[in-house]
């Protein structure tokens, strides 16, 4: 009975062993899953660890010289970065005298700059990236070639083309969205806001930055606009359906110009988006529908204003969201985070 016993052993081992082996590459599996694509990862972390937890947050607006002294300061970091040089110090100056720092963050094989709060002023100031390199000039769509488009390839150049995330983490994910499509692009500057939307001020009114013209982020805004011709800035937003019980079913998406498409640099942005993502999956406002059009947003107030560059609202369903973050390389999947990669342009 001894070779019959040990052939059993030798077979409950041979079982354990593979059990063993399936539940490490299951949890690999999902660790995989749930980590950050490793291009972004340190833009990421940096960017989280700028944001203030509600229970310690607060918001003071800017002042208007603070204002006008970030404007400037930013206005100069964004010149000095498309020359491809160091930030002065008068720059930094700027911005130390404001209670900000402007710090290194590796992203893949190059170092961009994070402006950002010192650990011990923060207000709900916002948090700024931007990539240093040879300016690519006015940003042009995707070319279309035998019915199929072409993604912009950039090489070392960066594209004149602006992020922003106004409602960090209370639009659920538009926060990893906006570092993604920054580090897998060549986007030259990111702007997203540092606490929950309805943190009050002392007045008992919203940090909402994308409707309050008192912010650092909006004085960021006004010098992209001031310094820059023929950009493109995307704005990311989510919404939930359940809020809208009149929208088709079908709707994941909504895109707007603010004003209700009006331009030739958004018509080609629409023509390239819904050709990824035809309607009813990705409606127009003004056409489609006549909800969540980011009329009222005082980015989109600014840079349609002035007429220098193009504005665009995206507005995204929680799906549309998380299909976003699981693409584990954005611009190689077929979400609409992988559709604006492409757009902003690639190396």
């Amino acid at each position: 009975m001894r070779p019959i016993i040990a052939g059993m052993g030798q077979l409950e081992l041979l079982r354990r062993t593979l059990a063993l082996l399936l539940l490490l590459v299951v949890c690999q599996v999902s660790l995989a899953a749930d980590a950050k694509p490793a291009l972004s990862r340190s833009l990421e972390s940096a960017l989280s660890a700028c944001f203030v937890p509600r229970d310690l947050a607060r918001f003071v607006p800017a002042t208007t010289a603070e204002y006008s002294d970030f404007k400037t300061a930013f206005r100069n970091l964004l010149s000095e970065a498309t020359q491809g040089i160091a930030p002065s110090s008068a720059t930094r100056q700027g911005f130390q005298a404001l209670r900000f720092n402007i710090g290194p963050v590796t992203v893949g094989t190059e170092t961009v700059l994070l402006v950002s709060e010192m650990s011990d002023s923060r207000r709900g100031g916002g948090a700024y990236a931007v990539r240093q390199g040879r300016d690519a000039g006015a940003w042009t769509a995707p070319t279309l070639a035998n019915g199929k488009y072409s993604p912009l390839h950039l090489g070392s150049q960066v594209s004149r083309l602006a992020v922003t995330i106004p409602h960090c983490r209370s639009d659920t994910y538009t926060e990893i969205e906006g570092a993604r499509l920054f580090a897998f692009s060549r986007a030259r500057v990111l702007l997203q806001s540092t606490v929950h939307r309805d943190i009050l001020d002392s007045s008992g009114q919203e940090a909402d930055m994308s409707h309050r013209t008192d912010t650092f982020f909006q004085a960021a805004a006004e010098a992209v606009d001031s310094l820059w011709v023929g950009a493109l800035v995307v704005q990311l937003h989510g919404f939930a359906k359940t809020n809208y019980p009149t929208l088709a079913s079908a709707i994941y998406a909504i895109i707007s110009d603010g004003m209700g498409g009006s331009t030739a640099p958004y018509g080609a942005v629409l023509a390239y988006l819904l050709s990824r993502h035809p309607k009813p999956y990705l409606a127009v406002y003004g056409t489609d529908v006549a909800l969540l059009g980011g009329t009222t947003n005082v980015q989109g107030i600014l840079f349609n204003g002035q007429g220098r560059n193009t504005f665009v609202h995206q507005e995204q369903t929680s799906e549309t969201r998380q299909a976003a973050i699981a693409s584990k390389i954005p611009g190689q999947g077929a979400s609409l985070l992988d559709s604006y990669v492409l757009l902003a342009g690639v190396p």
